[in-house]
């Protein structure tokens, strides 16, 4: 029976039963060395909420396989961002966390280009994030989407001053001025976000101030993130 309070249950694991039909639909898309690794993993931790997570990971890579870069999967990086993931996957309950992780392996693994180095740093932001730096992150990455999904609080704008932290509080009604304040300050430590501040009166243009505030650093992490693939 599935746990109500668990972030994710009822998810495709269910479907697929126990760990060895985990295991056994994960092989055929991402090779042997992954799957005994999962095996490994799922045996020794006899952990529930990780056997559901392969579970959708093992679906969700099944859906692009197509796009799966069949090279990289057979080098000794892929296998390591993999035991990564699974890492970080069997230390946090945090539902958007764990689509993050499981983002940042598709995109790695869909690359034509991947690179080790830049997944891996950021599945180690990911360990270190609080969900409110994931969801500032949704809304950077792609701020239009962002304020139309809210039903347009922002729009073009209007009024002749208004600041960043007035505009985000809009797309993130649920975290306090001191929230977005910090999370942005957070952000700007990690050379995630160009500008150090929020408070700053600004000429309201509407959305458009929310573009184009990631640094190029910041971009790879919101794209592996938040699933767009980036070459």
């Amino acid at each position: 029976m599935p746990d109500p309070q668990d972030p994710i249950s009822e998810t495709t694991s269910e479907k697929l039963g126990d760990y060895g039909a985990i295991v056994a639909s994960l092989i055929p898309v991402v090779g042997g060395p992954m799957g005994g690794l999962a095996q490994k993993y799922l045996r020794d931790r006899q952990n529930k909420r990780l056997e559901e997570f392969l579970g959708k990971l093992t679906a969700d890579l099944e859906k692009v396989k197509e796009r799966l870069n069949k090279e990289f999967l057979t080098r000794e990086e892929a296998k390591q961002l993999f035991e990564e993931v699974l890492s970080a996957a069997e230390q946090t309950a945090q539902k958007e966390k764990l689509e993050a992780l499981e983002s940042v392996l598709i995109v790695a693994f869909t690359s034509r280009v991947p690179s080790y180095s830049t997944a891996s740093e950021i599945i180690d932001l990911i360990r270190s994030f609080q969900l409110r730096h994931i969801q500032m992150l949704h809304v950077l990455s792609d701020a239009r989407a962002a304020d139309v999904a809210m039903g347009r609080p922002v729009g073009d704008g209007g009024s002749v001053f208004t600041s960043l932290n007035h505009i985000l509080h809009q797309l993130l009604p649920n975290m306090s001025d001191d929230e977005i304040v910090r999370t942005w300050g957070e952000l700007y430590s990690r050379h995630i976000v160009k500008t150090p501040d929020t408070k700053g009166m600004i000429t309201d243009q509407g959305i458009r101030q929310l573009e184009n505030r990631l640094s190029g650093f910041g971009r790879q992490v919101a794209d592996y993130i938040c699933g767009t693939e980036s070459d």
